[in-house]
Order: C-alpha cells, then sequence, then structure tokens
C-alpha cells in the first residue's frame, strides 16, 4: 500500500512542506560529474567507484529579470544528483523514486535504486539529458517524487551509505 499524505507528514516532519497526496517531492542539493577511472566497477564483492566531482551553479535569467541559480545539463551527460537534505525512512517502510513528469518533458530521466527500511542520509541519483539541447535545472528545484510503502516482516538497511544521526 501506498502511504498518504497524513502518513507522509507524521513520518517524515522535515520534508511536511512537499508532501504531495501520494509521495514527497524532492529537491535539487548539488550535481557532481562522474570521473571515471580503470578501476571503477563492482568485483570480489567491492565498489570501485568513480570520483564525483562538483559542478558549479550558472546563472539563467528568467521573466522580469530574475536571475535563477542552477545548473546546465549538457545534451547526452550523465550526472549524479543529491537532494537537498537528508532523509530517515522509518523502519517498516521503503521508498521508491520517480522522476517529476516535467523533467521527463523535458527529455531528462532518472535513475534510482530503493529506498531501504531504516535507511538514513542523504540520498543520490543518476540524472541525464537525453535531448538535443541544455536542459536547465534550478537549485532546489522540485525534480523527483517518493513514494513510500509498508514492509511486512522487514529487516533494517545497514549498508555502506548509512550515515550517521
Amino acid at each position: 500500500m501506498i502511504l498518504g499524505e497524513v502518513d507522509l507528514v507524521r513520518m517524515y516532519p522535515e520534508f511536511k512542506d512537499d508532501v504531495q497526496p501520494a509521495g514527497i517531492d524532492l529537491r535539487c542539493g548539488e550535481l557532481f560529474h562522474l570521473r571515471n577511472s580503470s578501476d571503477v566497477g563492482m568485483y570480489d564483492n567491492k565498489k570501485f567507484l568513480p570520483k564525483q566531482v562538483s559542478v558549479a551553479t550558472g546563472k539563467k535569467q528568467i521573466k522580469n529579470g530574475v536571475l535563477v541559480d542552477g545548473w546546465y545539463l549538457a545534451p547526452g551527460a550523465s550526472y549524479i544528483i543529491s537532494v537537498d537534505r537528508k532523509i530517515k525512512i522509518p523502519e517498516g517502510v521503503a521508498q521508491l523514486y520517480y522522476p517529476r513528469s516535467s523533467l521527463l518533458r523535458g527529455g531528462v530521466t532518472l535513475d534510482t535504486a530503493v529506498g531501504d527500511p531504516g535507511f538514513n542520509g542523504t540520498l543520490s541519483f543518476l540524472i541525464r539529458n537525453e535531448g538535443e539541447g541544455s536542459f536547465f535545472l534550478g537549485k532546489g528545484e522540485r525534480f523527483c517524487q517518493a513514494l513510500s510503502y509498508e514492509v511486512w516482516r522487514g529487516g533494517k538497511y545497514d549498508g555502506d551509505y548509512q550515515e550517521s544521526e
């Protein structure tokens, strides 16, 4: 069962202003380029991940001369994008993540993983501009929606990406 607005506000008070009827809107935190080396991969039960290099924000002028801070996603380029704040997923709940429809309509895709029960930390996803031109994404913009589901008889996340409280 997908958890709704009432439960989401109670479980995720730090996201109360971003709660929707069936999920939580997540906002852009930081954007990173991936710098691969010859050692990148997963083998022998170990992870050898590329270095993440922060991408500086740029400015875009919008209506009435307002400047917006954000990033220009190059066509065909992949990045790692983080959420603007930590999340603590309660035990007994898991999350699945979906791109907002405006992102998809702009030709930008989002690849995600499962948010396991008990995860505490900063979420990050792979974002890719599939369009023919640059796509501007404002810092702090809503880009993803998290759906929360009840998990029966499940355990608790104890992986490499767990952050301390």
